[in-house]
């Protein structure tokens, strides 16, 4: 069974923390920050691929059965998003990442024992 305790019952919240403060959250720190930082000093690629891996691991974690997938599809979006960075800013990124979860969640609640 799929439960996620932390996730608030409310719907309007769940929408808010779902596509709104996660995604602007990871974004700023793994994009604005790390990613920025490696940017400064020249390393595109390295950036990228660095940024993405850290935004892929903590997901794993919060998938007992399906860790290993999730964080795959963790870090193609986490390079997705590192590119969008890269060339128009921490928006695009934003609304990526927002989007994803929006298709994940809407996913989750066809799988059987979702809560």
């Amino acid at each position: 069974m799929i439960e996620f305790a932390i996730l608030p019952e409310n719907p309007a919240e769940k929408f808010f923390l779902l596509l709104i403060m996660a995604p602007l959250s990871e974004e700023i720190l793994n994009r604005g920050l790390i990613e920025g930082y490696l940017l400064q000093h020249g390393y595109l690629w390295s950036a990228i691929l660095f940024s993405a891996l850290l935004f892929a691991l903590p997901h794993a974690a919060a998938f007992d059965e399906d860790g290993v997938s999730v964080m795959g599809g963790a870090f193609l979006l986490g390079l997705l998003t590192g590119y969008l960075f890269t060339s128009g800013g921490i928006i695009p990124a934003f609304i990526a990442h927002s989007s994803a979860n929006l298709a994940g969640a809407l996913n989750l609640r066809e799988r059987p024992g979702y809560k």
